[in-house]
């Protein structure tokens, strides 16, 4: 469980430092999450929005595929 979490709050912290440095961007190009050492497979949770769009959460900050190699990265504002 310990290393799920560390997991976890490594991918956390990946998209809060890309969101910050982002901000204005509306692509982030996939490879810079990769350099960083974000695992895909380890989310907190997902939740569709308008049009099917999905995005895939680590604690407060999501991501949601936008093209072949670039994410949207967005940070929830108030979790339910």
């Amino acid at each position: 469980m310990r290393r799920v979490n560390s997991l976890l709050l490594r991918n956390r912290k990946i998209l809060a430092d890309l969101f910050a440095m982002h901000r204005s961007s509306a692509n982030v190009p996939l490879s810079e999450l990769y350099l960083k050492g974000f695992s895909p497979s380890h989310f907190t949770h997902q939740q569709k929005k308008a049009k099917n769009q999905l995005y895939t959460y680590c604690y407060e900050f999501g991501y949601q595929i936008t093209g072949k190699d670039c994410i949207k990265i967005i940070q929830q504002t108030s979790i339910e």
